[in-house]
């Protein structure tokens, strides 16, 4: 009988430690795993045309989460799992805002390159059109400067021509 309390004892214990510790460990994953879809988030805002001083502010935010999710692996090896979960806690609520924040630039990246894809192609006609005109006026003044000058000319004698 005692033998079967002890056995008892010893898998309520072991389910116990399993029960928390992959909840702890759970925690730090999901950080590990939110940093990286946080980072394609970045990527995505600049390959859709956020600069870098609209990113420098993310990118600095993506660096201390990097240090928080190291310092809670460095608990978590320690035995700290609660200050684990908190720097883990700590690091998701800093990578949902830059999250959110990827998300916000790159809708504004996507409007700005409408605008300037909208103002290139508007652009395009009327500076065809200025060209043509330019072209054609200035060819004008090139003639008429070309006739007033045929006809301002004055005709000289050659020196050697009166000899003969």
């Amino acid at each position: 009988m005692l033998a079967a309390v002890a056995i008892l004892f010893i898998v309520w214990v072991i389910a116990a430690a399993q029960a928390t510790h992959p909840k702890q460990a759970l925690a730090s994953q999901d950080a590990n795993t939110k940093f990286f879809e946080t980072v394609r988030a970045v990527q995505t805002a600049n390959l859709a045309g956020a600069t870098n001083g609209e990113l420098t502010g993310s990118v600095e935010k993506l660096n201390q989460a990097l240090e928080l999710i190291e310092s809670a692996n460095e608990l978590e090896k320690r035995g700290q799992l609660s200050d684990a979960n908190n720097a883990a806690q700590d690091t998701l609520q800093i990578l949902v805002s830059v999250q959110s924040e990827a998300l916000s630039l790159q809708e504004k990246a996507q409007t700005r390159s409408q605008q300037q894809r909208l103002l290139t192609y508007a652009l395009a006609p009327i500076m065809a059109f200025l060209t043509v005109l330019v072209y054609h006026y200035g060819g004008q003044a090139y003639r008429r400067y070309r006739v007033a000058k045929t006809m301002n000319m004055r005709v000289r004698v050659k020196p050697d021509a009166r000899k003969k």
